[in-house]
């Protein structure tokens, strides 16, 4: 069974399901094709099922902006609201959006990772009909917002004071003492996208993309919600801001997404016991290596391994691993050695990777596995020999492809 060792994965690295290649975005050809430019400058028309995600998430902590019911994030500061849009100014879109289309409001995140994390999770999860206010104490407010009947009417949302009607009561809410507000998830359902391309910029802007219009004067970007947004810059400068791209839909099988069959971590008596996380660090944080963000992957504590059926229809198993680093990596501290295992229907186990010790700062190793006959692969993390303490491993973008 092949695998492909020690391949560091640049930050504008192209990944294909045949592997890792050197390009830069060029073009949006439809919502199932893009083009790319190879290292000859050479065009490269890529199809979504063959792509696995172009660059690495960006690391851009925005205070505001808007979370629509697709998913996208439009980042900018939030000017004014009313009862039927909302107005957003930000380095890339100077716009006034239908509130119909939008989920959630940030008026200032917090820069701490766990809360901030904690409030996007808010943002995403939340349920019932009531609007849900976030105050920059913590505390949570649920009722019915009374926004301006127009944007004409409404207020720079800075200094706004907004009605909030609780029962039989109604309550003066000011915009500055408020992290977020989640409007009523009934009526603001989140609506994942089901087409097209992620789109990542570099501040922090991540849009589910479903055409891109170009004329001479304008760029314009029709959103999965149904919203278009006219981007402010030519297309080399819009081609710069792109640091991510993701297909929507692809013949992937994200393990984070998928239930564990089995869990394990050995802590030791003077040491906490610590969980499989997925999409986030093991305290809530976002998944990184040695300063390179990802969306999607497994986070555990050495000594722990955890088990997975192969889907039936799954080829190969692919991933990046490393240690867990904050942005600050200065206080990092562990080491750890990543196993890949795999069993057949037999029972017989097979060792099929096995990593060379990597601590905190050192460049992530892409692996592509090939799956054969097997049925299960067990994914392992064990210290290097020198105890577990701060042994946080990252397992990013682990998945399955499937056939």
């Amino acid at each position: 069974m092949a695998i492909s060792l020690a391949d560091i994965v640049p930050a504008e690295g192209l990944l294909l399901n045949s592997g890792l290649v050197a390009a830069s975005f060029s073009d949006f050809e439809s919502p199932d094709q893009l083009t790319f430019r190879d290292d000859k400058n050479q065009p490269l028309v890529v199809a979504a099922d063959q792509l696995i995600r172009y660059g690495h998430e960006p690391i851009a902590d925005f205070a505001s902006g808007l979370m629509m019911v697709d998913g996208s994030w439009v980042v900018g500061r939030i000017e004014r609201v009313s009862k039927d849009q909302v107005a957003i100014a930000g380095r890339y879109f100077r716009t006034t959006l239908s509130l119909t289309n939008v989920r959630a409001i940030a008026l200032q995140l917090p820069t701490q990772p766990l809360a901030r994390a904690s409030i996007l999770k808010t943002f995403s999860d939340a349920d019932g009909g009531d609007d849900r206010l976030l105050s920059v104490s913590g505390d949570e407010i649920a009722g019915v917002l009374q926004f301006p009947p127009t944007i004409a009417d409404a207020p720079l949302a800075f200094g706004a004071t907004w009605k909030l009607r609780r029962g039989e009561r109604t309550d003066a809410i000011a915009a500055a003492t408020l992290r977020g507000i989640v409007l009523s998830p009934l009526l603001h359902p989140i609506q994942p996208a089901e087409s097209g391309f992620w789109f990542g910029l570099d501040d922090g802007t991540r849009l589910a993309i479903q055409s891109i219009r170009r004329t001479s004067d304008v760029i314009e970007l029709e959103l999965a919600s149904g919203e278009s947004l006219a981007f402010a810059g030519d297309w080399d400068q819009f081609s710069a801001a792109v640091q991510t791209i993701q297909p929507v839909r692809s013949a992937t099988r994200w393990l984070s997404q998928q239930p564990a069959l089995a869990f394990k971590q050995q802590a030791s008596l003077s040491e906490l016991q610590w969980p499989l996380a997925t999409d986030s660090g093991l305290r809530g944080e976002p998944l990184s290596i040695a300063g390179y963000r990802y969306r999607h992957g497994l986070s555990m504590h050495a000594n722990a391994q955890a088990a997975y059926r192969i889907p039936p229809d799954a080829t190969r198993f692919q991933g990046t691993v490393g240690m867990a680093t904050d942005d600050d990596q200065s206080t990092a501290t562990g080491s750890v050695v990543f196993q890949v295992l795999t069993a057949d229907a037999t029972k017989a186990v097979r060792t099929q990777y096995t990593s060379p010790t990597l601590r905190p700062g050192d460049a992530p190793i892409s692996l592509d596995i090939q799956l054969g006959d097997a049925k299960l692969i067990v994914l392992m993390v064990r210290d290097a020999g020198d105890g577990s303490i701060g042994d946080h491993a990252v397992w990013a973008n682990a998945r399955f492809l499937l056939d």
